[in-house]
């Protein structure tokens, strides 16, 4: 769709610097102060246009570029699904439903946030190093990052682990070794989908009530990597009037570019037929001096007969 819409700006643009070109082309009608007119006219318009349609062009060219380059990719996009303890639907459930949807290929669990209650910073480093080597699903955690002071544990995963039974784990070993209650836990699980089907896959799941957090992967990534680097509004108005200006110039001048194209072109037909004409009369003149040669000796009888006498 963005492409779509993307073409019918920069289509309706282009109309508009067609439309700027026109007025110039009636600079030999007017006035030397009705072509600073034009000028202004043609920036006016230009600004305007880019304001218009080629602001909202520039800001679907992200997607129109995903868009292109998802027909080419066989990379995964993943639909981040945050699931929390408190929520009307467990984990295991949420992650079925995803399963079955189409377009989607995989369910993988990404981080697991826990909610304690706040606790003494000089506890941060124990409970890092305890989580990573004394769990039986230590192998699992990729990193673990403590904000004491909210009381939240975030836990890296890796190796796509059964969260329940860690979770489950991870809250007795708190309570064990720490005595820190958990509030709650939220799971993070990753949806995977091909790139045509994420938009689809991400619909369907919030038609289900499962609201995803974000989406990630090489083609979001693209899209907005390019909407963090679009410039301003101002400044693509800015250009596209001196492009404005650009068309109103040509439309001045077209008459004598023409009119120096039509002399130019003149003068090179000229030079090719003088050099025809060169080539034809040696064509003639070489015609001429073989005619002559054949008539001399027909017409030179003493040269035959004493020819005749040697014989």
């Amino acid at each position: 769709m963005e492409i779509v819409s993307t073409s019918i700006y920069l289509l309706l643009y282009i109309f508009l610097l067609i439309f700027i070109f026109s007025i110039g082309i009636l600079s030999p009608y007017l006035t030397k102060k009705d072509i600073g007119g034009i000028i202004l006219i043609g920036f006016i318009i230009g600004a305007v246009g880019g304001l218009f349609f080629v602001t909202p062009a520039y800001e679907d060219l992200g997607e129109v570029v995903g868009s292109i380059y998802s027909v080419f990719s066989s990379q995964d996009e993943l639909i981040d699904v945050d699931i929390t303890s408190n929520g009307d639907m467990g984990l295991n459930q949420v992650s079925d439903i995803a399963k079955s949807l189409p377009g989607v290929r995989n369910v993988t669990s990404s981080n697991i946030t826990i909610e304690t209650g706040n606790f003494s910073s000089s506890w941060n480093q124990y409970v890092s190093v305890a989580m990573k080597n004394n769990l039986e699903y230590s192998n699992n955690i990729d990193s673990v990052t403590i904000d004491n002071e909210d009381g939240l544990i975030y836990i890296a995963l890796k190796g796509n682990p059964n969260v329940e039974p860690m979770i489950d784990e991870i809250k007795s070993f708190l309570t064990s070794s720490y005595d820190l209650p958990t509030l709650s836990t939220v799971t993070r699980i990753q949806v995977h989908a091909g790139a045509q089907d994420v938009d689809k896959v991400n619909q369907e799941l919030k038609d289900k009530n499962i609201p995803s957090s974000d989406i990630e992967g090489p083609i979001h990534d693209m899209i907005k990597k390019q909407h963090k680097s679009n410039p301003s509004v101002e400044y693509i108005s800015l250009i596209s009037g001196f492009i404005g200006v650009i068309f109103a110039i040509l439309g001045l001048l077209v008459d004598t570019l023409y009119s120096t194209w039509k002399k130019l072109s003149n003068k090179k037909r000229k030079n090719q037929l003088t050099v025809k004409q060169i080539k034809a009369e040696r064509k003639r003149e070489r015609k001429r001096a073989l005619k002559e040669s054949k008539h001399k000796k027909v017409n030179n009888p003493q040269k035959n007969i004493g020819n005749n006498k040697d014989t």
